[in-house]
């Protein structure tokens, strides 16, 4: 569950500002970066699960949200991005 990993005082620099329509959004901590999470949480439970949508699908609907993407959304995601890449 999602909520379980919620830490309600955690606040991470790097993280923010957000764009201004994601602000209020309750997201775990580290939820970008797979090495900080990595490192904070230590290794991932392996637990197998019906797959939702099939691979292809899944990465059409990617496609098209990228497509129509924000500025202020592009940017921030670069910026996490770029930060991920100098670790």
């Amino acid at each position: 569950e999602i909520r379980a990993t919620l830490r309600p005082g955690h606040f991470d620099q790097n993280e923010h500002p957000r764009p201004a329509k994601y602000r209020d959004v309750e997201m775990p901590p580290f939820w970008y970066s797979s090495f900080a999470k990595n490192e904070h949480d230590g290794k991932r439970k392996h637990t197998k699960k019906a797959c939702r949508f099939p691979l292809k699908e899944l990465s059409q609907m990617i496609a098209a949200n990228w497509k129509e993407i924000d500025e202020e959304t592009s940017a921030y995601t670069k910026r996490l991005a770029d930060m991920e890449l100098t670790k």
